[in-house]
């Protein structure tokens, strides 16, 4: 059980391939998150999460109850969903199973996507490899991948796990975020692909194109799934609408500083209703300040950790949101 983020690559010998084939998406989940892969030095543990449930191209991940909240992950990987095909995997969280297909609470709920959400694995039918990246630990994980084949630098982005609250005790801050709402990928390198990296600069709306996330309950702690959307770092502005995480800012490094300046990503339910923060991932003030997977020490309010870049571009290449950065703390366990 990984308390310290593990990152898992496409490139590690022995890790299991993502391609547009039913099973592949929760093979490689089955890998990172449960039982690790590959033998020796180049060998890596599994994150620390539970299987749960298993089924024919479906699985139910669980997070520890005791160091988390012990809610369930349930991955649909086997394009039998009406509408549904291989290209994209239906994901949705639930408080509760009692069995791989039934589930008390789910987020997003049945009334906001009848299926779940979609998270795409490439663009083709076919046993094409896709590169990816996973950053993970037992409470979160984040999840890139090239779907249209244009690189790794520009692959989309997807999370799910137990996100920092500032809801005191709060046993329900478990975040799906939001890949194609529900709509499998139709195979054009033009298809929307993902919008959890996509932040609001207005900080108005957790609905429509600025819906980054589901999370579990809203703060009030009643049953139901609630939309939050990400929030641009304070230099920003208000006036930008849209815009991908690390795609705004000054340049690096800072003139103030000489140095970095980067945020955690808050999250929020409505207008001035911050709920928390994306666990062990942070937004620069710069514009791409770094290489993508290049490796930092020493930077600036990061206390000697490691720290990775990763570059990504959300929605689809080509989109106004442009290709974004966010840094991953390689080095702080998690809370």
């Amino acid at each position: 059980m990984s308390r310290t983020p593990i990152v898992y690559m496409s490139t590690d010998p022995a890790a299991p391939q993502l391609t547009g084939q039913v099973g592949s998406l929760v093979a490689l989940l089955d890998a990172v998150l449960v039982n690790g892969y590959g033998v020796g030095p180049a060998a890596k543990p599994g994150a620390g999460w539970t299987l749960e449930f298993t089924a024919s191209n479906r699985r139910a991940y669980r997070i520890d109850p005791v160091i988390g909240s012990g809610i369930f992950f349930r991955v649909d990987d086997s394009a039998s969903i009406p509408g549904a095909n291989a290209r994209s995997a239906h994901v949705r969280a639930f408080e509760s199973m009692s069995d791989i297909d039934s589930g008390i609470n789910g987020c997003p709920t049945t009334a906001q996507l009848e299926f779940g959400d979609t998270w795409s694995k490439s663009m083709t039918l076919n046993a094409v490899a896709r590169p990816w990246l996973v950053v993970a630990t037992a409470k979160w994980f984040y999840l890139f991948v090239d779907v249209n084949g244009s690189g790794i630098s520009t692959a989309v982005g997807f999370y799910a796990g137990d996100m920092p609250s500032y809801v005191p005790g709060d046993r329900f801050c478990f975040l799906v975020s939001n890949g194609s709402a529900g709509v499998a990928h139709a195979g054009s390198s033009s298809t929307n692909v993902s919008k959890g990296l996509i932040a609001d600069g207005q900080l108005n709306s957790a609905t429509g194109v600025n819906r980054g996330a589901y999370v579990m309950r809203g703060a009030s702690g009643l049953p139901g799934a609630v939309p939050v959307s990400l929030v641009l770092p304070r230099p920003a502005g208000t006036s930008i609408a849209i815009s991908a995480l690390g795609a705004v800012g000054g340049e690096y490094p800072s003139a103030i500083n000489n140095g970095l300046f980067a945020e955690e990503p808050i999250f929020r339910e409505g207008v001035n209703r911050t709920r928390g923060y994306l666990g062990g991932c942070y937004t620069p003030w710069h514009v791409i300040p770094f290489n993508d997977l290049e490796l930092k020490e020493g930077l600036t309010g990061f206390l000697g950790a490691t720290v990775l870049a990763k570059t990504y571009r959300p929605q689809n290449p080509g989109t106004v949101t442009g290709t974004g950065q966010v840094l991953f703390d390689l080095t702080t366990a998690v809370y």
